[in-house]
C-alpha cells in the first residue's frame, strides 16, 4: 500500500504539528513552518482519500484514523496492538479543525498535578511510564448554527407582603405573558460517535468553534482521530432538544420582575440550519486496575479534565484498620481513668 509522508523541505526529517509554536515542526533540524508556507514548499495538493488510513483495534474495536506518518503501534484505549484496515472514504473528510493548544508535557503536567491531589488512588498513578500511555486523538463532532423561530405563553405573578397593625396581608397580582420572536443559535454541538461513553465528550465542552482552521491534513501529524460513526441525521433530535431549550431559556430571560413564572406553552421551529462536521483536539489516557479500564481526558484547548477514579481499596482498609485500632486505644484510656 502506498503512502504519504509529511517530509521536512529543508532535511527530509519527519515533520509533526506542534501545539505550542502552532506551526509544523521537523524533529530533526528543528525548522518549523505555517501551514501555508509548508503546502508552498511541497507544493503537493491534499487527498484526504490517499493520505489517511484507518486503526482498528482488536481487542476493543477502537476505530481511529491518521495519516501514514503516526506511530499508532498500540490502542489508545486498551494500549494493546491496531492492524490497519483499509484507507478512508471522502465521505469522512470534516470541514474544520481545531489545532492542539495543549502540548504533550502540558497534558501530562495536568494529568499529574489532577491524580496528585487526589489521596486515595491506586499508586499506579503515580507512575510515570503509564502516565508516558498518552495520545492525542481528534474527536468527531457535528456544530448545528439553527434559525428558530419561538413562542412562550406564560403566567406570572407577582407576590407583596405587608405587615399592618396586628394584621399580615398578601397582595397577588397575575398577568398573562406572552413572548415570541426568531433567535440565532449557533454552534450547538453533538459527537459523532457511537460509544460516548468511552470518553464522554460532552464533559469536555465546550471548544471555541471561532478558533476552527479549514482542514488540513497536516493538522494530523503526530496525533489520531476517531472515525465519525454518526451522521447529521443521526444527532438531530439531540441538537433540537439542546437548542429548545436553549430558545426557551432565552425567551424566560426576558419576563423579569415576577416572583413565579409558570409556562403555558412554549413551541419553537426551525426555520434553517447550517451543519458543520469538525474534529476537536483531546488528550486521552487510559489505565487498567484489577482488571478494570479508567479512561480520562483532557480538552486539548482548555485544559478541562475529565474521568472516573478508581480508589485504593488496600489504603481504604488499612486506614479502617489504623482508625478502630486507635479508637480502641483511646476506649480503652478513658476506661482505664473512669476505674479510677
Amino acid at each position: 500500500m502506498a503512502v504519504t509522508q509529511y517530509k521536512c523541505p529543508n532535511c527530509g526529517g519527519a515533520i509533526v504539528f506542534d501545539p505550542a509554536k502552532q506551526d509544523l515542526v521537523c524533529e530533526y533540524c528543528n525548522a518549523h513552518f505555517t501551514k501555508n508556507d509548508f503546502d508552498k514548499a511541497t507544493a503537493e495538493n491534499e487527498s484526504y482519500e490517499s493520505e489517511t488510513v484507518s486503526y482498528v483495534c482488536n481487542n476493543c474495536g477502537a476505530e481511529i484514523i491518521t495519516t501514514p506518518t503516526t506511530a499508532a503501534t498500540y490502542c489508545c484505549y486498551c494500549h494493546t496492538p491496531v492492524v490497519l484496515a483499509k484507507r478512508l472514504e471522502g465521505a469522512q473528510k470534516p470541514d474544520y479543525v481545531l489545532p492542539f493548544k495543549l502540548t504533550k508535557e502540558q497534558a501530562l503536567e495536568r494529568f499529574q498535578s489532577f491524580f496528585n491531589s487526589k489521596k486515595m488512588l491506586p499508586p499506579i498513578f503515580k507512575e510515570r511510564i503509564v502516565l508516558d500511555k498518552i495520545a492525542g486523538v481528534y474527536y468527531p463532532y457535528w456544530y448545528a448554527d439553527s434559525d428558530v423561530g419561538a413562542e412562550l405563553s406564560a403566567t406570572a405573578k407577582k407576590i407583596r407582603t405587608w405587615t399592618a397593625g396586628n394584621y399580615e396581608y398578601t397582595e397577588t397580582k397575575t398577568y398573562d405573558i406572552q413572548r415570541s420572536g426568531t433567535l440565532d443559535i449557533d454552534a450547538v454541538s453533538e459527537p459523532a460517535i457511537k460509544d460516548v461513553d468511552r470518553v464522554n465528550l460532552n464533559y469536555l465542552c465546550p471548544f471555541d468553534d471561532k478558533l476552527f482552521e479549514d482542514f488540513s491534513m497536516t493538522y494530523f501529524s503526530g496525533f489520531m482521530a476517531e472515525k465519525k460513526a454518526l451522521e447529521k441525521e443521526d444527532v438531530t433530535q439531540n441538537i433540537n432538544t439542546k437548542v429548545k431549550n436553549l430558545a426557551h431559556a432565552s425567551l424566560v430571560g426576558t419576563v423579569k420582575q415576577y416572583s413565579t413564572i409558570q409556562d403555558n406553552s412554549f413551541n419553537f421551529d426551525v426555520r434553517s440550519r447550517k451543519w458543520r462536521y469538525a474534529l476537536l483536539p483531546v488528550w486521552v489516557l487510559t489505565y487498567s486496575v484489577e482488571g478494570a479500564e479508567y479512561i480520562y481526558a483532557i480538552n486539548a484547548q482548555t485544559g478541562k479534565i475529565f474521568g472516573n477514579l478508581p480508589t485504593d481499596m488496600k489504603r481504604i482498609r488499612r486506614l479502617t484498620v489504623l482508625l478502630l485500632i486507635i479508637g480502641a486505644i483511646i476506649g480503652i484510656a478513658f476506661g482505664g481513668v473512669a476505674l479510677l
